[in-house]
């Protein structure tokens, strides 16, 4: 594909042939990975409401153009591309954009990191023809960022700029703080790397009352197609593929947590076997910035969409230094 290689963690192989404990398996493999988790996925960022349209939230998309002008890279590592399209509307923007906003010269390389076979190679597939793509590594690097870190040093060199752009740190498995301060660990023995990520937000006026994750109403046909697949997936259920979206909101109950250390407001889908199957984090700005500085990055640059205080969500887009 494009010349591009595919260099895959030997755990996530482990992981398949059953020597390890199936429902101790990443929530996050059975959400995303196969051609199924990847259509499904496709369907919910492609819907017209989706949070992540540029055409329904521009400060977004504004902020993080700000936000990468602000530095030189050679090599843009993406963590959890998606279809990459997002990467692709950044670095290389249409051409009324373009012009509209300072220079930003490309990449030398874009490396996509995903545990999605299937979401990498439609990665590829966008921004092949427009960037350098020499390899993509297939890992879970919430779980193991260290193979995905030393896949990188070994094999390029200059500038990095590390990118989590999206939901992705809102939807982790794992705990946010100790990935942030293991990518911190990593980027400091790379020399010049720095960090680029979104973080969703509980705006000034949200609340519990306010938060549609938390009612089965608050999500889309494709969005329930694509929970209920990752559960039947995470469960090694195989009926369960077949659960109609109808049964939705008897199959899975929403619960609601908060982390006063980073302003984390969590929400979390779980199934009837008492399973999360999804995590939602929206972050309180203020507690957020003084989250991030406890956590050894130095803050480069921050912006945040929410714009009044009757916003009841938006997002920050932070360029961190390790």
């Amino acid at each position: 594909m494009l010349n591009t290689r595919f260099i895959v963690d030997s755990s996530l192989t482990t992981r398949r042939a059953g020597t390890e404990d199936p429902k101790k398996r990443s929530v996050a493999e059975a959400l995303y990975s196969g051609k199924r988790a990847k259509n499904n996925w496709i369907d919910v960022a492609s819907e017209p409401d989706y949070p992540l349209n540029p055409d329904k939230t521009p400060a977004i998309f504004q902020h993080r153009r700000a936000a990468i002008q602000r530095t030189e890279f050679d090599v843009y590592v993406s963590l959890g591309p998606g279809d990459g399209l997002q990467d692709l509307s950044l670095l290389i923007p249409e051409p009324k954009v373009a012009q509209a906003q300072r220079r930003l010269r490309p990449p030398k390389t874009y490396i996509p990191i995903d545990i999605s076979k299937e979401l990498l190679q439609t990665t590829v597939r966008n921004l092949g023809t427009h960037l350098p793509i020499p390899f993509a590594v297939q890992c879970d690097f919430e779980s193991n960022l260290e193979f995905a870190t030393s896949t990188v040093a070994q094999a390029t060199s200059g500038k990095k700029l590390y990118s989590i752009l999206g939901g992705t740190i809102a939807n982790f498995d794992l705990e946010h703080g100790p990935f942030l301060r293991s990518l911190l660990r990593e980027l400091q023995g790379e020399g010049e790397a720095l960090a680029f990520v979104d973080f969703p937000l509980a705006g000034p006026a949200w609340s519990l009352q306010s938060e549609p994750r938390l009612q089965p109403s608050g999500y889309s046909p494709a969005f329930r197609r694509f929970i209920l697949h990752a559960s039947a997936v995470a469960n090694t259920e195989p009926n369960g593929r077949q659960i109609r979206e109808s049964r939705f909101a008897s199959k899975f109950t929403f619960e609601h947590s908060s982390q006063p250390r980073s302003g984390a407001e969590i929400i979390r889908v779980i199934n009837d076997i008492g399973m999360v199957v999804l995590e939602f984090r929206r972050f309180r700005e203020n507690v957020l910035i003084d989250w991030l500085k406890h956590t050894g990055f130095t803050i480069e640059h921050f912006a945040s969409s929410i714009s009044s205080n009757r916003d009841l969500f938006g997002m920050a887009i932070a360029l961190l230094k390790a």
